[in-house]
């Protein structure tokens, strides 16, 4: 047990913790950009689901009304209501195509 311990010893020098210490930074570094690019990216994924979300609302809610409203009457149009306008402004403009105006 002793040997072992000897020769451990012999075989960390400060050139080698150097090493390993400059090893395991640059690794670190590497692991926190690929997670943060991560983060970023699900981050713009949920935006992007909740504005998709917001629509689909209300196209439900609209879709609710209008179909009280079409028992009253025979002939009523529809049409896709756009989402509320955000006020805050980000790094980089989301630009989606509209969505798909119903007959």
């Amino acid at each position: 047990m002793n040997s072992a311990l000897t020769s451990i010893k012999e075989k960390c020098t400060a050139r080698h913790l150097a090493i390993f210490l400059g090893l395991l930074c640059t690794i670190l570094i590497v692991v926190v950009v690929v997670l943060s690019v991560e983060t970023s990216n699900m981050s713009h994924d949920l935006k992007e689901a909740r504005q998709k979300l917001e629509i689909l609302e209300l196209y439900i809610q609209n879709m609710a009304t209008t179909s009280t409203t079409t028992e009253a009457t025979s002939t009523t149009t529809f049409s896709v209501p756009q989402p509320p306008i955000q006020t805050t402004t980000t790094a980089a403009p989301e630009t989606a195509p509209p969505p798909p105006v119903l007959p």
